[in-house]
C-alpha cells in the first residue's frame, strides 16, 4: 500500500479515537451517548478488579452487599447520618469547596466514633466494622488532604464504602443513585438522578451515568 495512504488512514483512526474521547463526556444526543457508553465499558474493562468486602467497586455492573436490613431502626438510622454527612462532602466537592469538604468528613469521623453496634449479629458487626474502618482512614485521609484535588482522589473509596453500609443496612430514606464518571473512573452516590460529578467540577459538571438505583426500604 501507498504509504502516503497508509499515514491518512492511521491519521483518521487517530482523529476518530479522539472525537469519541473528547465527546464521551460534552455531548447530549443519543449518537454521542451511546459512543460514551461504550467507551465507558472499554474503559472499565481495563481496570483490575479490587475487592472491598463484598462491594464490586470497579463501576461496570452496581455493587453488591449481604441483606441485614432487618436490624434495629436505631442502627439504621446512626448509619442514615453517615450517609447525610457523606453527601455534604460530595457536594462540597463538586463546589470545589476545600474547607467544607474537610469539615463534612470531621462530621463522619466523629459519628463513627459514637455508632452502638452492639446489637448486631457477629456476621453484621463483622460486616460493618469491615466499612467503618475502610470509612474511617478515607475520611481522615480528606481532612489532612491539602488540596481539593488530592480530596478527591479519596471519594471514590469513601463512596464505595458509604454505599456498602447504606445498601446492606437499608439506611436511605429515599431513592439513593450511585453513579459513574468513565473519565475519572470513579463513582460517588447521589440522592437524585441529575448528574453533579464531584470529580470534574465545573468543566464537566455532567460528566457521568447512574449505575445503579437504590430504592428506599
Amino acid at each position: 500500500m501507498n504509504y502516503h495512504i497508509l499515514k491518512s488512514i492511521l491519521a483518521a483512526g487517530v482523529l476518530t479515537v479522539f472525537s469519541l474521547g473528547f465527546t464521551a463526556c460534552n455531548s447530549s444526543t443519543d449518537q454521542h451517548q451511546n459512543e460514551a457508553s461504550q467507551m465507558a465499558e472499554t474503559m472499565e474493562g481495563d481496570q483490575p478488579e479490587e475487592s472491598m468486602g463484598s462491594m464490586n467497586t470497579n463501576g461496570s455492573s452496581g455493587t453488591e452487599a449481604p441483606d441485614y436490613r432487618a436490624v434495629e431502626a436505631s442502627f439504621k438510622e446512626q448509619i442514615e447520618s453517615i450517609y447525610q454527612q457523606y453527601l455534604k462532602v460530595k457536594d462540597a466537592l463538586v463546589e470545589a469547596r476545600t474547607a467544607e469538604a474537610t469539615k463534612a468528613a470531621q462530621g463522619v469521623l466523629e459519628i463513627l466514633s459514637g455508632v452502638d453496634a452492639g446489637k448486631l449479629s457477629a456476621g453484621q458487626k463483622a460486616f460493618y466494622e469491615q466499612q467503618a474502618s475502610l470509612l474511617k482512614q478515607q475520611a481522615q485521609a480528606i481532612v489532612q488532604a491539602g488540596s481539593v484535588a488530592e480530596q478527591r482522589k479519596q471519594l471514590d473509596g469513601f463512596s464505595a464504602s458509604t454505599f456498602a453500609l447504606v445498601k446492606a443496612f437499608g439506611a436511605n430514606d429515599e431513592t439513593a443513585y450511585y453513579q459513574y464518571c468513565p473519565m475519572a473512573k470513579a463513582s460517588w452516590i447521589s440522592k437524585t438522578a441529575e448528574i453533579r460529578n464531584p470529580y470534574m467540577g465545573q468543566k464537566m459538571l455532567s460528566c457521568g451515568e447512574t449505575k445503579e438505583k437504590l430504592a428506599s426500604p
